[in-house]
């Protein structure tokens, strides 16, 4: 697919979302000019109902001219797929190695921490169960392990030598689980991963900015 290259593009969703900073970061990333609006705004869809463009009702949401888009790591995909392929290779196996580390970021790692932050984070009172909050801690716990012991095997990015999609997903990840333990960058078992990408654009501002 082919766009006009006026197109402007607009990230809509509160940088407090781990899932909007995935698609911050990776267009500071790329360099390429973008607005970013804390809320969806109507005014800009002919006062169309944010479901009626995202029935998931999540953010982020992802306009670029006509085109609309929702699910953080499809956003990541098209983006890379449209400035920068090298994060999203056409070689079939090294795109799959990205593609296996992204969902398992979405379909493993993501619902393993999600009672642990809600309780320890958030203060959620619906997420007050001690021994709930111990599993989570502890299926967290082994999940981070688990891809510590592949970057130091397979390393030194997800995917192997060359820095993806796959990595912006889990450098936010990563700083979400050590805030949320505490522990220092030069700390973690993830202190060479996180030095590599320290000067990256845009990691500073929206992946280690103090944020879980």
């Amino acid at each position: 697919m082919t766009h006009a290259a006026h197109e402007t593009i607009v990230v809509y969703g509160p940088s407090t979302s781990i899932n909007v900073r995935k698609v911050l970061f990776l267009l500071a990333l790329l360099g390429t000019p973008f607005q970013h609006f804390d809320r969806y705004i109507p005014e800009h869809f002919g006062q169309r109902p944010f479901e009626a463009l995202n029935p998931n009702r999540l953010y982020p949401l992802l306009r670029c001219g006509d085109f609309t888009l929702w699910e953080s790591n499809s956003i990541l995909r098209y983006l890379a797929g449209r400035f920068d392929p090298t994060l999203h290779p056409d070689n079939e196996q090294r795109r799959a190695l990205v593609d296996q580390w992204l969902d398992w970021q979405a379909a493993d790692l993501n619902p393993a921490w999600r009672y642990a932050y809600q309780a320890l984070v958030k203060k959620h009172p619906d997420y007050g169960d001690p021994a709930a909050i111990a599993r989570s801690q502890s299926q967290w716990d082994r999940l981070t392990a688990l891809l510590a012991d592949h970057l130091t095997a397979n390393g030194p990015y997800a995917a192997g030598d060359f820095f993806s999609i796959a990595d912006i997903a889990l450098l936010l990840s990563i700083n979400r689980w050590r805030h949320t333990k505490r522990i220092t960058a030069e700390d973690s078992p993830f202190a060479a991963y996180l030095a590599a990408a320290r000067d990256l654009p845009g990691y500073r501002r929206y992946v280690d900015n103090g944020q879980p």
